[in-house]
């Protein structure tokens, strides 16, 4: 580049000085380059945080839909001992159908209102991370809720092989309803984190990895599940 121009009061810089002093700013400029901006490096944190929470999302779904339809079709005979190789075909699943409405009504219907809330600040007064962070802990407390339902249930039915319990059955019923109301949480405003995160003209992308990512949790889910259960020779399957 031109040798600099030598401030004023100065004397004018020798060709050798000129040319490292040239060669120093080359350096400044290509060092400034590479340093990441840390508002950029945050949002991709952040965008990668929403990635996670969408497939532990479906994740949840699919384990609503496999190893809790399993179970309950499994547990619908008297004793639990109903089997397709019992002759009576493993249950209906018309439990299974109707404990899994109540997570299917409100992931559903539950979708509107919490992005409504959010975008106003309503009860959480965080926007939309804030709902999605609560779904996320009520999806939390519904598979740990679960695991000791069905631990309480295994151990019942071992001891005298007995039917599916009331309790067992509330229970089942409550904390399926709180994983569909944590998936309505969270879902909708999942995306809204996304758009959020990305500037104008890569909002479409950013919301398309998060919904790519979301969607392979059901992927995971199914192998994950399907393969505890056949490893553990129980129809309910991971994560108890």
């Amino acid at each position: 580049g031109p040798n600099p121009a030598p401030q004023p009061g100065t004397a004018p810089m020798a060709p050798a000085q000129a040319a490292e002093a040239n060669a120093l700013g080359r350096l400044r400029r290509r060092r400034d380059l590479r340093r990441p901006d840390p508002a950029l490096r945050s949002a991709r944190l952040a965008l990668a945080a929403a990635c996670f929470a969408g497939c532990v999302l479906n994740f949840s779904t699919a384990y609503a839909w496999g190893a809790m339809t399993r179970w309950l079709t499994a547990r619908e005979c008297t004793g639990g001992g109903c089997t397709p190789a019992s002759g009576c075909g493993g249950g209906s699943g018309s439990l299974a159908a109707h404990v899994l409405l109540g997570y299917s009504l409100l992931k559903g219907l539950g979708q509107l209102p919490a992005g409504a809330a959010a975008d106003r600040r309503l009860f959480l007064g965080g926007g939309s991370w804030s709902y999605v962070v609560a779904g996320l802990g009520l999806i939390a407390c519904a598979f740990a809720g679960l695991a000791v339902v069905v631990a309480v249930d295994a151990a019942e039915t071992t001891a005298g092989d007995a039917p599916l319990s009331s309790g067992t059955l509330a229970g089942a019923v409550a904390l399926t309803a709180l994983l569909g109301l944590g998936t309505a949480l969270a879902y909708a405003n999942l995306q809204a984190c996304a758009a959020a995160l990305a500037p104008a003209d890569r909002r479409a992308s950013a919301i398309g990895l998060v919904r790519c990512v979301r969607d392979l949790g059901y992927a995971v889910g199914g192998i994950v599940l399907g393969s505890a259960s056949d490893l553990l020779h129980e129809p309910w399957g991971a994560p108890f």
